[in-house]
């Protein structure tokens, strides 16, 4: 197996936390200090190929760890998305994955939490409710069983407050004769997200007054809860 000599270690110019190993006097890795440290590598160290492609391997595979730090620092994210942009930064697929996988256990990378504070401003700041939720959720890389976990925690009243307002602005608005106003908002509040029977009890209300059968019968069914 062929040997290499670690021959001078410097400082990297482009940065500071990082060095560059000469192996047998030819500029080798860039590798950030901790790295440096963890393999006790010293001037004169001698080291094999095996040796050498592993130090190569965890030295990329720590650059893609401190990347996503440096962005989870700026905005929260799903682990999706965050591996996203360690790609678009052009870390390979493995190394953002190592990254992704070490945050996650690290606590520091939390989908399930990310999905609560999530879906709870939207209920809050913009008025959707839990099924429309559940699919944002969803197509931001959010696993659908943690999804369902994170809507499941929305408080039911708070939910039934964000539909009464909606509907209530949007109300005066739509235009029509009053069963067909009627229709509309039932499907714009469907279309926010709100489930079936809570749009119902609405409808129901003296304001938007209307019976089970003429609010369901555009559909020719009821729609599960």
């Amino acid at each position: 197996m062929e040997q290499y000599v670690i021959t001078a270690i410097h400082y990297d110019k482009k940065n500071k936390n990082k060095l560059i190993l000469y192996i047998n006097d030819e500029p080798g890795p860039s590798i950030h200090e901790d790295i440096w440290i963890n393999y006790r590598l010293t001037q004169g160290t001698i080291i094999n190929s095996d040796l050498l492609e592993e130090i190569e391997k965890s030295a990329l595979q720590y650059d893609a760890y401190i990347a996503a730090i440096r962005y989870l620092g700026r905005k929260a994210c799903t682990s999706k998305q965050l591996q996203n942009y360690l790609l678009r930064k052009e870390f390979s697929e493995s190394d953002s994955v190592y990254a992704v996988e070490r945050l996650t256990k690290e606590k520091i990378l939390d989908d399930l939490q990310y999905a609560k504070q999530y879906a709870e401003s939207k209920l809050r700041n913009n008025k959707k409710g839990r099924n429309f939720i559940l699919q944002q959720l969803q197509a931001i890389g959010i696993k659908k069983e943690l999804a369902q976990e994170a809507v499941a925690t929305l408080d039911l009243d708070n939910e039934n407050e964000a539909a009464l307002y909606a509907a209530e602005k949007k109300w005066p608005h739509i235009t029509g004769d009053h069963r067909k106003r009627q229709y509309k908002l039932q499907q714009f509040l469907l279309r926010r997200g709100f489930p079936a029977g809570m749009v119902y009890q609405i409808m129901k209300m003296d304001q938007f007054r209307i019976n089970e059968q003429e609010l369901f019968e555009e559909d020719g069914h009821m729609l599960d809860n």
